[in-house]
């Protein structure tokens, strides 16, 4: 959780992309999902709450939207299609934009639309595999945005998708009542783990930064070929 919260503190995202795959070899993958989901909103807020000068507005509001007309379709997907292998799907893709980022693709997201557009793939493919973040990371990469204020705006933005996703899946009996007594016992960890990513995030260079938020993509994108 340490880890994960220091990640969060110093990208604004990623989370779940170090939790679940470290709590789902302790726990069943609902309560792996339950647990990073809460307190990853834990960990937003805190990265919200001490940055919140620096969120864009408009680009929050546009991915909300996209992220409003893309849920009902994650749904759906939950009930018709094999979400593992939508999530492989999704990981490969995610791995192989992330590459090609690392070596030079310029994604180009300052489009209401297009920023919209990363919204709906978030709640569509998220809901069905928890992936919320890559699609509205790699728009927000290429919205012209300071290292400062991406951070901001995807943690303000993505943690508000984990608060829409969460509650469909705890409606669909996919959040273990049991799983809140961990979350309060996680929750001081996961308050030093933010406190210490803010720190470094501090130290970095704009470039340096971008270079996590690419590696955290490619990371994302193993994570979900990991067999569970």
């Amino acid at each position: 959780m340490l880890l994960a919260a220091s990640v969060q503190g110093l990208s604004g995202f990623g989370f779940a992309v170090v939790a679940v795959p470290l709590l789902a070899n302790i726990a069943s993958l609902d309560h792996a999902i339950a647990l990073s989901s809460l307190l990853g909103l834990w960990a937003s807020a805190n990265t919200v709450r001490t940055c919140r000068s620096e969120i864009r507005w408009p680009i929050v509001g546009n991915v909300l939207r996209g992220t409003a007309v893309g849920l009902p379709f994650g749904i759906l997907g939950l009930w018709l299609l094999d979400t593992r292998q939508l999530t492989v799907t999704t990981g490969i893709i995610v791995l192989a934009l992330a590459v090609s980022i690392a070596v030079g693709l310029r994604i180009v997201c300052v489009n209401p639309l297009a920023q919209s557009a990363t919204g709906v793939l978030s709640g569509a493919i998220g809901l069905c595999t928890g992936m919320t973040g890559p699609p509205v990371v790699i728009g927000m990469r290429g919205a012209n945005l300071e290292p400062g204020e991406m951070r901001a705006t995807l943690a303000l933005t993505l943690g508000l998708t984990g608060i829409a996703t969460l509650s469909i899946r705890a409606i669909g009996g996919h959040v273990p009542a049991d799983v809140l007594p961990m979350v309060l016992l996680g929750i001081p960890t996961v308050v030093v783990g933010n406190f210490l990513g803010r720190r470094a995030f501090d130290r970095f260079s704009g470039r340096t930064y971008h270079a996590v938020v690419v590696g955290l993509l490619a990371v994302s994108g193993l994570v979900a070929l990991i067999p569970r």
